[in-house]
């Protein structure tokens, strides 16, 4: 059976979702599509919008060094942009959602593009010198 390549994530109305198709074949869209293997690696981030004291504490689901798929608890748009911040390692990098795709209620996959990386998702910060 062959799957269509035009694939609708979520459709959004009132703040609820309805999903188009599982998250499964979703899944396997992306990795056809993407150039780069993520790895799954569950960490802490913070997401942010820039300008805003609005955040989110969230859960990467798998990562590269370009992008990541991060699972939150609310619906983003597609080109919205954000800060997300490792809360352990020192990796912060401006991102754009590429795709928001909702998996039960208050619960949604985002697909993250990052732009201008700094740092690295393990490796901890060094403490402030002590004079």
């Amino acid at each position: 059976m062959a799957h269509a390549t035009c694939v609708a994530t979520a459709t959004f109305s009132s703040g609820r979702c309805r999903l188009g198709l599982d998250s499964t074949h979703l899944a396997t869209a992306a990795q056809r599509n993407r150039a780069e293997e993520r790895i799954p690696k569950r960490m802490f981030v913070r997401l942010s919008i820039p300008n805003s004291d609005k955040f989110e504490m969230a859960q990467t689901i798998d990562i590269s060094r370009h992008g990541a798929r991060v699972a939150s608890k609310r619906s983003w748009q597609p080109n919205e942009h954000l800060l997300l911040r490792s809360l352990r390692g020192n990796f912060t990098s401006y991102a754009r959602v590429v795709h928001c795709q909702c998996l039960a209620e208050n619960s949604y996959s985002l697909g993250l593009e990052f732009y201008n990386p700094i740092g690295d998702w393990t490796a901890y910060a060094k403490p402030p010198a002590r004079h």
